[in-house]
């Protein structure tokens, strides 16, 4: 998952997050794989447009984390 797609995810009003939800919820057992990147970006991007977002943040980023380690 890269860095956009994560904040569509978090951010309620972009256009595409719906869907990418959607699409995610429909994977028999999705497994969201990202470099460690992912965090630091993910985290200096939604403080710069949204600075309440990091609790949220914070959740989907655990979710990718545990996605393919069975948790």
């Amino acid at each position: 998952m890269d860095t956009s797609a994560l904040l569509e995810l978090v951010k309620d009003d972009e256009a595409e997050g719906p869907a990418l939800r959607a699409d995610i919820a429909g994977t028999a057992e999705p497994c969201l794989v990202s470099s460690a990147l992912l965090t630091v970006e993910a985290r200096r991007g939604m403080l710069r447009v949204r600075p309440p977002g990091p609790p949220k943040l914070d959740l989907l980023l655990a979710d990718v984390a545990a996605s393919c380690a069975g948790g």
